[in-house]
């Protein structure tokens, strides 16, 4: 568990030319934002712009890996969380 103000370290290499889509239902906005937020601050902080990271809010989890799947067929993206 990472305590607070530790370093994070990315467990593979990050590629800046990446495109990476954030899929998340909103059922529970008021807890799901504050994770999104961080998951973009994240992969900023690792390198990928702004541009490059994509946000697919669906109204609930059963969406998700359609939406996901959509996606990834279409290769819009090169990684989804």
């Amino acid at each position: 568990m990472m305590q607070h103000g530790q370093q994070f370290r990315p467990p593979v290499n990050v590629d800046p030319s990446w495109h990476i889509g954030i899929i998340y239902a909103t059922y529970y906005e008021d807890i799901v934002s504050s994770l999104v937020v961080g998951a973009m601050r994240t992969l900023q902080t690792l390198g990928i712009a702004e541009g490059s990271i994509s946000s697919h809010p669906v109204l609930g989890s059963f969406e998700i890996p359609v939406i996901g799947a959509e996606l990834a067929e279409g290769k819009c993206v090169d990684a989804l969380m």
